[in-house]
């Protein structure tokens, strides 16, 4: 079975690590671990019911001289770094790199626009994934989709799974396609869905002209379903952090970009059109999508910042493995990153230009 395309990007990212650590860059690491270790202690044993208090011990404590305090975590436009701090665990490989947009990835400079609805704050439920873009020609069928009128012309349905389905269709007016993906819907959700659609510009043109709004008002939404405000994906930053880390027998290979929201819901919706179990989770106290693929992989997405996606896949693992490297992340100083670096450098000088996650 071919791996999902998240995986499989992360396979791509993480090949070629190799690793001998210098002796001063493994004592570094070795002082963080016992510094992650102490804090994760007295967080884990205060509890949510002394919040307050931790709040002004922290304080006091930003006043001292203690070097395990953290002061520098994810400052303005800096890309967040991750490290594993858990029992059996141990990173392999640490490196920073650029990534270019993969085929059919949402970017910046792409005419058009993105749309998601779906429940607040539920990542893993129904969700409709809309995109709007210029085009002169008409859309084409795929092998398994049906004709089905909208909005009085003919489009295309697709079925993909038991409540899912593809619809592409060229908007009445204007030069432009259409393409929805819905989870989690049945079909006359759907198919009532696309017909309640309106166009916010009427007059699109092709090619596109400056100042064309691209997307569509919404009609009746089903389930509950609400319009989640996409921002388009980062125009700033082509940077990518990763991580590989290993514990007997299983490999998780970790990516992080700061190319914004459209990003994530972009790696979001891959992970829920896979087909397999899905759930939310939380991670670092933030949503995550987890998705349990067969052969003992998983993968994981969530938003570290506004502008950074993580995405971390797991191999040889079950789901206590998943569980242990969850509770055992822990962000990290870009100094102490640097200090990780230098311990567990990748291998591959032609690794500097890679494919997204």
């Amino acid at each position: 079975m071919m791996p999902p395309p998240l995986e499989d990007r992360l396979n791509t990212l993480a090949d070629h690590v190799a690793a001998p650590a210098t002796p001063d860059a493994r004592q570094a690491i070795g002082r963080r671990t016992a510094a992650l270790r102490r804090r994760r202690r007295v967080r884990n044993a205060a509890g949510g019911g002394l919040v307050a208090l931790l709040v002004l011990a922290g304080a006091v404590a930003l006043q001292t001289d203690d070097p395990d305090v953290e002061t520098n975590i994810a400052g303005p436009g800096e890309l967040p770094a991750l490290t594993v701090d858990a029992d059996g665990w141990e990173v392999r490989a640490a490196d920073d790199t650029t990534a270019t947009p993969a085929t059919g990835d949402v970017n910046a400079s792409d005419p058009g626009s993105l749309q998601v609805f779906r429940r607040p704050d539920e990542l893993a439920g129904p969700s409709v994934y809309l995109r709007h873009e210029p085009g002169s020609d008409a859309v084409a069928a795929t092998s398994g989709a049906v004709p089905v009128m909208i909005g009085g012309t003919e489009g295309y349905l697709e079925r993909t799974g038991p409540e899912s389905f593809t619809v592409s269709w060229n908007p009445s007016a204007g030069d432009s396609q259409a393409y929805l993906e819905a989870l989690g819907l049945t079909e006359g959700e759907v198919v009532d869905f696309a017909n309640g659609l309106r166009l916010k510009d009427p007059d699109i043109q092709y090619p596109a002209t400056p100042g064309t709004e691209f997307g569509f008002l919404p009609g009746r939404l089903p389930r509950g379903l609400h319009e989640i405000q996409v921002s388009p994906a980062s125009p700033g930053s082509d940077a990518v952090r990763r991580l590989v880390a290993g514990r007997e027998g299983s490999t998780v290979r970790v990516t992080i970009d700061e190319q914004g929201e459209a990003s994530f819901e972009t790696h979001v919706r891959e992970l829920l059109a896979s087909g397999d179990d899905v759930e939310q989770v939380s991670v670092l106290g933030r949503p995550a999508v987890l998705v349990e693929h067969p052969g003992g992989r998983w993968s994981l997405v969530w938003r570290q910042t506004d502008e950074a996606t993580v995405v971390a896949s797991l191999s040889g693992a079950d789901r206590s493995t998943v569980d242990d490297f969850v509770s055992g992340l822990d962000e990290i100083s870009d100094g102490e990153w640097q200090d990780l670096k230098a311990a567990y450098p990748a291998a591959a000088a032609t690794a500097s230009t890679v494919p997204s996650p």
